[in-house]
């Protein structure tokens, strides 16, 4: 995730760089046959703790 001081240098708009995140985060669920919440929840999680490093672990 891109701190929100480098988002702003870059010129990117805030909800462009979510978009980007969702797009690549369904990618990745999509390419390991998760269930779209992992999406949903990934992103909660990202925009609830911004700054920081996100992981988000399924139990199987």
């Amino acid at each position: 995730m891109i701190p929100k001081e480098e988002e702003e240098k870059r010129g990117l708009k805030s909800h462009i760089f979510w978009q980007q995140i969702g797009d690549e985060i369904t990618a990745l669920a999509a390419d390991g046959n998760l269930p779209f919440e992992t999406v949903t929840e990934y992103l909660k999680k990202a925009k609830k703790n911004y700054g920081k490093r996100v992981s988000l672990y399924i139990e199987k």
